[in-house]
C-alpha cells in the first residue's frame, strides 16, 4: 500500500507555513491523496511490497494535478499518469 504523510505532500506541493492545527487545505490535501493512491492502487490492480517509489511518485504527482488544477475536468491529465505506471499493472482489464 502507497502511503503519503499530509507533511510529505505539502512539501511536494512547495507548501510553507504548516499549522499546528488542520487547516480546510490540509484536509483537501488529504482528501486529494487518498483519492490519488486510490487511483494507483487500482490502476496496477495488485498490492506491491515493498511498494517502488515510482508509485509513491506518480500519487504524488496526481494529487499535484488535482490540487493546481481544482476547477478544471484533470480525468485526462490523470490518465495519463496512469499510463506510466504500465509496467506495474497486473491483468489490465479486469
Amino acid at each position: 500500500m502507497v502511503t503519503i504523510t499530509l507533511a510529505e505532500m505539502k512539501n511536494y506541493l512547495r507548501m510553507n507555513g504548516f499549522t499546528d492545527f488542520p487547516s480546510e487545505e490540509d484536509i483537501l490535501i488529504t482528501d486529494l491523496t487518498d483519492s490519488a493512491i486510490e487511483d494507483v492502487e487500482n490502476y496496477v490492480n495488485q498490492v506491491i511490497d515493498p511498494v517502488p517509489s515510482r508509485l509513491k511518485i506518480s500519487a504524488m504527482k496526481i494529487v499535484a494535478i488535482k490540487y493546481e488544477n481544482r476547477t478544471e475536468d484533470t480525468n485526462q491529465l490523470v490518465k495519463n499518469e496512469l499510463n506510466e505506471l504500465w509496467q506495474f499493472r497486473k491483468e489490465p482489464g479486469l
